[in-house]
């Protein structure tokens, strides 16, 4: 979270840290900060879709929680 804070909108829009393979595509370091949390935010829905398939989608689905 500390790098993509400090990094600037000029940081976002150019290579910075990316792999060749990245730049060789066009792409910028914000494509890789955004192709992680789309991908957690799809795992996350998978999470959800399991979940109301094994009929734990009341409150009391999941009654305890990690951080609880």
């Amino acid at each position: 979270m500390a790098g993509l804070e400090a990094a600037t909108d000029e940081d976002l829009r150019g290579p910075r840290c990316a792999p060749p393979r990245w730049t060789e595509q066009g792409r910028a370091s914000a494509d890789a900060y955004m192709c992680t949390a789309m991908n957690t935010m799809a795992h996350v829905r998978q999470i959800w879709a399991l979940r109301g398939a094994m009929g734990r989608a009341g409150k009391d689905g999941w009654p305890e929680q990690h951080w609880a």
